[in-house]
């Protein structure tokens, strides 16, 4: 039976269309989005000042219906307050480190436009609501993304399928346009859909892929590669070292030499590249053609000597150099992986490592104040849950080994970031962060 304060369509009576509705307004507050955001004081959204009759808001279990009265044009989105005041640094200065992690940050410095010159994305492949409340849970007060000022919602589902993959999922924020299963941002034709990436190389930014897992792995290709099979390993190494991505980062070094693909360092050197494969080798690579490209980790987990977090921080150092700005695409695909795996200190040492890596991150925009930087899951995988505590560490229970159709979370911080405020498609991703790249 519904609520007693459902609208009258869940009583019985047809639905109206949405467009027979223009002055409703719909907020979905999914407890466990609270309680990330409670740390950064995002528990409830701060409503603009009253300049007329108040809007009726009805409860209806985790469901809010805030209806504005006739007449009334609220903001579509409410500004989130800061936290601190930032302080005018001297003339010449240099720009201020961030606060301790356990503290609190200060202010990011002001930006001198509303749209950002960098853009960063960082994904947690597999990493739906509970993942980023058990990493809360394990990183404490340090929990990076909990800071963030704006949190979304984002459906998840392909072409052809209510429960994405990564390919799919990839492509639609790529792209814009939601493909089939293991399509990589080629139409239901084989057609190329352009992406971000391209997107930005067309207007002069630098560009960058990073991943712990085959750095021809669905994610990250989505953003540089077209083709309809995912699994077309060969073409789509062959596309990503004929593209002009200036760095790439990954593992898969023992794939290469044998099942149809070339040797790395014959193909990398045909294509311009400069190759790493060892960690220490990381500090002399160049800022553009570079190629790094580790052995592959047991579920994905980082590369011991180059973590994510530093793979994050080596990228941003070199892309930074480009005075067009860059778009970076950063993910960790041991989240993914220990889920399908249901393998939780293997899930557990991947979300602390995300979470590390989306506070380098979120330091380097915050001491600019000219990036924007996206958080979020690609689709969630295994049905994760967090459970009372066992001895030790955060508990967790898997309910299956496959992905699934829940909604993901987004965090967004720097300049456009109030664009993400919501519930929306995954497409939507690609729309926005393409209005906003001038």
């Amino acid at each position: 039976m519904p609520p007693p304060c459902a609208p009258a369509w869940h009583r019985g009576t047809p639905r109206p269309e949405r467009h027979l509705m223009p002055r409703m307004r719909w907020f979905l507050t999914v407890p466990a989005l609270v309680a990330l955001s409670c740390r950064s004081g995002l528990a409830a959204m701060p409503q603009p000042a009253a300049s007329g009759p108040e809007p009726t808001v009805a409860m209806c279990g985790p469901l809010a219906v805030v209806t504005a009265p006739a007449g009334a044009m609220p903001e579509r989105t409410a500004a989130v307050p800061e936290r601190t005041a930032a302080l005018p640094a001297p003339a010449g200065a240099a720009p201020a480190r961030a606060a301790p992690m356990h503290g609190p940050r200060a202010a990011p410095p002001s930006s001198t436009s509303a749209f950002p010159r960098n853009v960063v994305l960082l994904v947690g492949d597999g990493m739906g609501p509970s993942h980023f409340a058990a990493a809360r849970l394990l990183r404490g007060d340090a929990f990076e993304a909990g800071r963030f000022p704006v949190t979304g919602l984002v459906a998840t589902a392909s072409a052809s399928s209510r429960v994405t993959d990564s390919a799919a999922a990839a492509s639609a924020m790529a792209t814009g346009h939601k493909v089939n299963n293991k399509m990589l941002s080629v139409d239901a034709e084989g057609r190329p859909l352009p992406t971000l990436l391209e997107l930005a190389e067309g207007q002069g930014r630098a560009t960058g892929l990073v991943t712990t897992t085959f750095f021809g792995d669905a994610t990250p290709a989505a953003f540089a590669v077209h083709t309809a099979r995912r699994e077309q390993v060969t073409g789509i190494v062959d596309q990503l070292l004929a593209s002009q991505v200036d760095l790439i980062a990954g593992t898969g070094a023992e794939l290469f030499g044998r099942d149809g693909l070339p040797e790395l360092p014959a193909a990398a050197s045909k294509q311009g590249w400069t190759l790493i494969t060892e960690p220490a080798a990381l500090a002399s690579a160049p800022a553009s053609k570079a190629l790094a490209v580790f052995p592959s980790q047991k579920n994905d987990v980082d590369v011991p000597g180059a973590r994510l977090p530093t793979l994050a921080r080596w990228a941003l150092e070199r892309l930074a150099k480009d005075p067009d700005g860059f778009f970076l695409v950063v993910e960790h695909e041991g989240t993914d992986k220990a889920s399908h795996e249901n393998a939780a200190d293997d899930l557990r040492a991947s979300l602390r490592s995300f979470d590390e890596t989306v506070g380098v991150v979120a330091d380097f925009a915050r001491q600019r104040g000219d990036t924007l930087v996206l958080v979020m899951g690609d689709h969630e995988t295994g049905g994760l849950r967090v459970v009372a505590e066992g001895a030790g560490d955060v508990a967790l229970e898997f309910g299956s080994t496959v992905h699934t159709g829940s909604l993901v979370p987004l965090f967004a911080l720097g300049p456009g970031a109030e664009r993400f405020v919501g519930l929306y498609e995954n497409t939507e991703i690609h729309r926005k962060v393409r209005a906003l790249l001038r």
